[in-house]
Parts: C-alpha cells; structure tokens; sequence
C-alpha cells in the first residue's frame, strides 16, 4: 500500500508481506531510496489482518491514496480430477478471495476520502490456460472480473481500479 498526500510530496510506502523476511529486505530496500516505510505484516487469508494492515497504513501514512495488491501462490500442475479441492480453495482463497478483501478496505478508504487508484497484480493466466492449472487460472480470471467490476462501481467517484497481467516471472512463487 502506499499514500502520499500531493503528487509533488515525497511518496510513503507500506509494504504488506505475510512474510517477516521478505517484509524486512523491501523495507531496508525502500528507506535506502529516501522514502517514508511502514512496514506491516499481513495475511490476506485472515480478513482482518487485511482491515487492520489498511487502518495501520492509514494511520501512520496519513492517508491511502494508492494501492498495488500482489499476494499469490502457485501449485505443481495437477489435472482437476486428481487433485484435492482443498488445495483448489486454497488456490482461491489466497489468489482471489485475497484481492477482494484488500480492495474492499482499500476502497471504503478511497471512497470515504475522494479518490484513488488500485491497481492489482493478475497473470496471463487469467486469459490463456494451460493443463494442469485449473485453480490458478480461475482465480485470475475472477481477478478479472474484480477489476472490471469494481472499476465501474467506483470510477464516478475518483477511484481507478486496474490491472496488470504479466506472463511468466522468475520470482519463488513460479513453479513449472
């Protein structure tokens, strides 16, 4: 999450990690560049550690003026028929359900104080499938309609809900 209060003021970053380490290394990261850090730790599958990671942001940062949500994981491939559903809703859970929380308290904030912008990390997944990947292809895919939707609820109202849809990243969530 981030806030800023001016486009011309120095921009204020929260990271949200469920990870204390990863949170860590990106919070030294951004202080090195010379910007306001609050780091917080989050678990999108708690929804209100998703609340209260907004509220903190929102108070210590002065305000939420924009947002990038990034929580995903990715399973081995595995053909529907063969593999657990609990797995499948996890899948859903963390990819999708994830997305919908934060947005849901990053929008109440926006909508409350005039404005905003989003913007939500999907996958090319969400509209080219390969076998194997039944549940994180429709979580992206539901990212999709999040956004689509979400986007015309709030676009009268100052707040710009997008997305970005990259192919393949060499990040630990990655897994062929």
């Amino acid at each position: 999450m981030t806030s800023t209060t001016c486009p011309s003021a120095p921009v204020s970053f929260a990271p949200v990690d469920c990870g204390e380490d990863a949170l860590r290394t990106e919070a030294r990261r951004l202080d090195v560049a010379s910007r306001r850090v609050s780091p917080i730790v989050c678990d999108v599958v708690d929804e209100n550690s998703v609340k209260e990671a907004v509220e903190r942001t929102v108070a210590e940062l002065g305000g939420l003026d924009m947002a990038f949500n990034n929580a995903g994981i990715q399973a081995d491939a595995v053909e529907l028929a063969d593999g657990s559903i609990d797995d499948y809703a996890c899948m859903l859970t963390i990819n999708l359900r994830g997305v919908a929380v934060a947005m849901k308290y990053q929008l109440a904030h926006m909508r409350e104080n005039g404005g905003g912008a989003i913007v939500n990390n999907s996958s090319l997944g969400g509209f080219v499938q390969v076998p194997g990947r039944a549940a994180y292809y429709a979580a992206k895919r539901g990212i999709h309609g999040v956004i689509k939707s979400t986007a015309l609820e709030y676009a009268t109202r100052g707040i710009r809900v997008n997305g970005v849809a990259p192919g393949i990243i060499d990040t630990p969530c990655f897994r062929m």
